[in-house]
This record gives C-alpha cells, sequence and structure tokens, in this order.
C-alpha cells in the first residue's frame, strides 16, 4: 500500500475547516509549512489617522483602526479523484464569508473571504478507470473582522 501524505504527521497543525469542510478529513488537503517555525501575528495591522496642524510640531493623532488581517495556507495533496480537485473550487470561490478555524486553535472562528485566485499545481496519474491529482496549492483568505470570535 502507498505511503500517504498523513502516515507521518502530527496533526496539530496541518488542518483547517473553512465554508463548513474541513480540509484533512473533507477536501483531503493538507497544510505544508517551508520546515521553518510557524509564524502568527498577535494583532492585525494599526493604521493611524492624523491631521497636520500649521505650527505644530508633528502631525496629531486623531484616530486608529486596524486593517484586515490575511491568512496565506499552503496545502499539499496526493490522492485526490477529479471530482475532489474541482470540488476544491466551490468551497474556495471566494464569493461569500465563511468561518475559518486552525485545527491548532478550535476556540478561534475567523469571518474570512477567499480574496485572489487560488492555485493549484498538479501532476495527474492515471490509476485503474480514474484519473488521480497529486500536487500543491494555496489559498489566501482576507478577514475583514480582523479578531478571530470565540467558538
Amino acid at each position: 500500500m502507498a505511503e500517504t501524505l498523513t502516515d507521518n504527521y502530527d496533526y496539530d497543525f496541518i488542518g483547517f475547516t473553512y465554508n463548513g469542510k474541513h480540509s484533512i478529513n473533507d477536501l483531503k488537503i493538507y497544510r505544508t509549512s517551508d520546515g521553518s517555525r510557524y509564524n502568527e501575528t498577535l494583532n492585525p495591522t494599526v493604521t493611524d489617522k492624523t491631521v497636520e496642524i500649521i505650527g505644530n510640531e508633528g502631525p496629531i493623532l486623531t484616530s486608529s483602526y486596524h486593517k484586515t488581517r490575511q491568512f496565506q495556507i499552503k496545502f499539499a495533496y496526493d490522492n485526490l479523484t477529479e471530482e475532489e480537485f474541482y470540488g476544491l473550487s466551490k468551497v474556495f470561490d471566494g464569493k461569500e464569508i465563511h468561518d475559518l478555524i486552525f485545527d491548532e486553535c478550535p476556540y478561534k472562528v475567523y469571518k474570512a473571504k477567499v480574496t485572489g485566485t487560488p492555485s493549484l499545481k498538479y501532476i495527474c496519474f492515471e490509476e485503474g478507470e480514474k484519473d488521480i491529482y497529486k500536487g500543491e496549492g494555496t489559498v489566501n483568505f482576507t478577514c475583514y473582522e480582523p479578531y478571530a470570535f470565540l467558538n
């Protein structure tokens, strides 16, 4: 029997749920990293609004607000049928905001929307009567409400 992506991995940092679908259990895709440490920003970027007043030493801060929070998820897959492969386009269609939950923090729910176009790199193999897709991809999410909600 062929080895699969999950045979030698701990699941803590490779799964997520989006649009009601779990990446591993439902979509058969697995978050990947480049082997370095995971990075997480504690807070979204803050933008300050200021006003310049003639005769004043420097600008005056009038307000601050948080910008959107961005997530880029890189993933791999090694045994998708043609139906499952094209099913990814339905889950990651980018028209609506859905819950995004990372397996390592199941108590945090981000309201996220796919932004940009998800990209896939793959090789198609013929196994019997079926085509099987193996490869990797990237999907970007934007959270217009930059803080997570408690689940």
